[in-house]
């Protein structure tokens, strides 16, 4: 879309977009550990934050482009790990942070004069830092979906509105943007 002419972007043409999305993310899997079994972990993760950038190429209704997401979480204070000795289970602290990087499809469709549903899927890669206290790395494959409702500030601002899913092993969440 043309900066100096914002009507431009109505006319089907080939345009640009950049959407930032903070949110808050809720983790849905705890990791149950077993208590009879030495260096077993109980991993259970509080509410955390998120952010989701995602640009490229917007042909009316469609997207097609990149996007790159973060997340963390701290442990809850219900996890534990399974030692040995007169006290075997030791409560741990920890976090998880979370960075992904996907190919990011959308559509977008008018509700209103000034109000968009938009619903989008995203496919990729993530690697994960985790201290449960010992530090580790996982990585493998990712996945978001996200719908929602965009309000047209101006012909190149909009606030979103919307919920998102992200997939990775370690904490899976469902997100409010």
């Amino acid at each position: 879309a043309s900066l100096f002419d914002p009507e431009q972007a109505s006319r089907g043409s080939l345009g640009g977009y950049l959407v930032i999305s903070p949110g808050f993310s809720i983790p849905f899997k705890t990791h149950e550990g077993d208590s009879t079994v030495p260096k077993s972990k109980h991993r259970k993760y509080d509410p955390g934050v998120s952010v989701n950038i995602a640009g490229g190429l917007e042909k009316n209704p469609f997207r097609v482009g990149v996007g790159v997401s973060y997340k963390r979480h701290s442990l809850d204070d219900d996890s534990y790990e399974v030692i040995g000795g007169p006290n075997p289970i030791n409560p741990i602290s920890g976090h998880s942070q979370t960075v992904a990087g996907y190919l990011d499809l959308g559509l977008r469709t008018p509700i209103a004069s000034s109000l968009d549903a938009y619903m989008g899927v995203g496919l990729g890669y993530y690697l994960s830092l985790i201290e449960d206290p010992r530090k580790r790395k996982d990585h493998g494959f990712f996945a978001t979906g996200s719908l929602g409702l965009a309000w047209n500030v101006t012909d190149l601002i909009a606030l979103r509105f919307g919920y998102r899913y992200l997939h990775e092993d370690e904490v899976p969440s469902h997100v409010a943007e």
